[in-house]
């Protein structure tokens, strides 16, 4: 195929870069998978570029998935190609080199609850209880060091509190080696002091790589960034494809300074704007131009697209979240008679928000998901099944053995873990390794049944590992009781989610011939709710607008435009407003044809009814491309109305949708309007001020 067909000039330029540092700034819709997928094939078809030695990092196993299957059509050697995520691509490395690190082969990956679970137990082991000092606030702490790099030897720390947590931080890793484990962190730590400590092996992987791509990379932290540079061998060809308008995690570590100051590490760096939108209309794009402007730390430009106008932006302020929901069912159900239920997505800005919109669509008999609620991976039936795959393929794994040493009940209780616990203390042992010195030394004497039937299914388990994923699923179920315990409980939901899972792995097989169960593993261990998401199932889709990056949607609802709701509260006093823009203009890109914004008066916070303030950001989009919903029917209805455009004098009473009523106080300048509103303050309005209308 022509790898520049279809492209735009733009496109093109990105695609046929020579060599060295390339940045391309990419505006949402953009086309940027397609640039990124046919950066790829030029290189292997057009440049002879060996598809191993090309690395492309994408942010999800999602948009991994994606281009490999818009790659397999154009390359026939798609699959030597490294294409994954920063945390897989850390993982495949370090199940290759593992040995260098002194890591066990099939080490463990503990995903955030199992971290906290470990974190607890260091705790009790240290005999720390402080309010001060939450396991949470200790995950955190790590969390922040890990993605800056900073591993516990590097810290000085500056008081006594982070003395402490540093000190749990020490606890925690020697915690994790002795359990043969990893965390999300060391995904990306343990590579970079692979390579820092082994010059030899990071000469062959810079000799290996010589193209690295990076997708989204607005959203790298510090350890990514260095990871990344450390890879780089003298050719310096680094493509590197993100938004600086769209950085929105900087809550975990991702920092915009690194698309930002780029050209700090690389002088030569030449960029390449994006700019033309391939997926929202004229009016949605305008709208969201005009928010994000307002933000000071951005490389600036300005989306464009061919696709017409479109219906404006439609701007509701109810009296109340009950309201707000309703309406937002209301106008689902109007627009739902011309369109699937699919193409609707409902936004917010914190899960507590969605409680009720569901009671409003169920109300309506309206069928919706949510997405990022409980992971199918995170149900209790399915843990049980992925700690037993972590118990077979790495023993020293405690938190895993703890979590079925009993499951189903085998008759082994507190007292037979405290005997466990103690041998284990006592010789320096893994639970496992200390269950089997203690059947040597006959302690657990009248438990000893109980104990011998796990080891023992453990032991002929460990056998079958050459199985094939599904088969070998279906052996451990059989051998340990877990499916048959559900059924004899009659617990039907627990028994599809099983067979459910039993699916997934025929179907990783299938797409991964030749895999065993340990690639079934860190394929779970990696996975999240956004790679599985399914859209257009007939259902209205709820999520928080976090959770809605990379995903598009006809209709769009951006609910609970609230000051201290969006921007959040605690955003605002950490001046990280501008985080907050940036995540308010990637809710309004994800809309392709319509676009409602909406805000309660009205809210219920912490069982108090609070009075609200529409949201900064509402005021902030250009009245050109708004229309105003108006509640003057009653509850059950409304009307549509332009922007108002008259005249206004001093001493004028007017309402405002979003500010409430006020007082003209005067003009500024021939554009400026002055007006003092009871709840809102001094507010400034452009003329024709949009929406506002005489009152009294």
């Amino acid at each position: 195929m022509d790898l520049l067909e279809g492209l735009n000039p733009a496109q093109r330029e990105a695609v046929l870069h020579p060599s060295g540092p390339l940045l391309v700034l990419a505006g949402a819709g953009s086309g940027k998978t397609l640039v990124l997928t046919r950066r790829v094939a030029y290189l292997v078809k057009e440049r002879g570029v060996p598809p191993s030695s090309i690395l492309a990092i994408t942010f999800t196993n999602k948009a991994a998935g994606e281009m490999k299957e818009r790659i397999r059509p154009i390359l026939s050697g798609a699959d030597g190609l490294w294409i994954g995520t920063f945390h897989s691509i850390g993982l495949r490395i370090l199940r290759m080199e593992s040995n260098a690190l002194g890591l066990k082969r099939d080490f463990s990956i503990y995903d955030e609850r199992e971290r906290l679970s470990l974190i607890r137990e260091c705790m009790r082991r240290e005999g720390i209880e402080d309010e001060l000092i939450t396991p949470e606030r200790v995950a955190s702490y790590i969390e922040a060091m890990k993605n800056d790099a900073i591993a516990p030897e590097d810290v000085e720390p500056s008081g006594h509190l982070e003395e402490r947590l540093l000190s749990l931080y020490r606890v925690y890793e020697d915690a994790l080696r002795k359990n043969s484990a990893v965390d999300f962190g060391n995904l990306i730590l343990l590579p970079l002091r692979l390579f820092r400590e082994n010059p030899a092996i990071l000469s062959r992987y810079r000799e290996l790589f010589q193209h690295v791509l990076v997708d989204e990379f607005q959203d790298t932290n510090l350890a990514q960034y260095q990871l990344i540079r450390l890879l780089l061998n003298g050719e310096r060809n680094l493509w590197v494809v993100g938004d600086d308008d769209q950085s929105i995690y900087g809550w975990r570590g991702a920092r915009v300074r690194n698309i930002l100051d780029l050209e700090r590490d690389f002088p030569d760096l030449r960029v390449i704007r994006l700019e033309e939108n391939y997926r929202s209309t004229g009016t949605i794009l305008g709208a969201a131009n005009s928010v994000i402007r307002n933000n000071t730390m951005r490389r600036g430009k300005t989306l464009w697209t061919r696709q017409g106008e479109g219906e404006k932006v439609t701007l509701a302020i109810l009296e109340s979240e009950e309201e707000e929901a309703n309406w937002v069912g209301r106008t689902i159900l109007d627009l739902s008679k011309e369109r699937d239920l699919g193409e609707f997505a409902i936004f917010y800005r914190t899960n507590a928000q969605s409680r009720v919109l569901e009671e409003a669509l169920l109300r309506s008999g309206i069928p919706y998901e949510i997405l990022g609620g409980t992971r199918f991976y995170e149900r209790a039936e399915i843990k049980d099944i992925i700690a037993y795959l972590r118990v077979i393929l790495n023993p020293e794994d405690s938190q895993s053995l703890l979590r079925v040493i009993n499951q189903p009940p085998r008759g082994i209780g507190r007292r037979t873990i405290e005997l466990t616990r103690a041998i284990a203390e006592r010789d320096s042992l893994s639970l496992f390794d200390a269950i089997l010195k203690g059947m040597e030394e006959g302690v657990f004497r009248g438990r000893g049944e109980g104990v011998r039937l796990f080891v023992g299914q453990i032991s002929q388990l460990q056998g079958l590992l050459c199985l094939p994923p599904f088969d070998f699923l279906e052996r451990l179920l059989h051998v340990t009781g877990l499916l048959a315990m559900w059924e004899d409980k009659g617990e039907e939901g627990r028994v599809e989610n099983i067979k459910e899972f039993l699916s997934a792995a025929k179907e990783f097989e299938e797409d991964n011939p030749g895999s065993d169960i340990r690639d079934f593993l860190d394929h779970l261990s990696l996975v999240s709710d956004i790679d599985s998401y399914d859209q257009g199932r007939g259902k209205v889709a709820l999520m928080t607008i976090h959770s809605a990056k990379g995903l598009e949607f006809p209709v769009v609802f951006m609910t609970g435009m609230e000051e201290g709701l969006f921007p959040h509260g605690k955003a605002v006093a950490e001046g990280d407003v501008e985080e907050e823009r940036r995540l308010c203009y990637v809710g309004m890109t994800r809309a392709k044809e319509r676009l409602f914004l909406s805000a309660a008066r009205r809210r219920r916070i912490f069982g108090k009814i609070m009075e609200q303030r529409p949201s900064r950001f509402l005021d902030e989009v250009d009245r050109h491309y708004l229309r105003l919903y108006r509640v003057d029917a009653g509850p059950e209805g409304g009307s549509f109305g332009p922007v108002d455009d008259r005249a206004f004098s001093t001493g004028d009473l007017v309402e405002h949708p979003a500010f409430g009523r006020g007082k003209v106080l005067g003009m500024k300048g021939r554009d400026v309007l002055i007006v003092s509103f009871h709840g809102a303050g001094l507010k400034k309005l452009k003329v024709p001020p949009a929406p506002l209308k005489k009152v009294g």
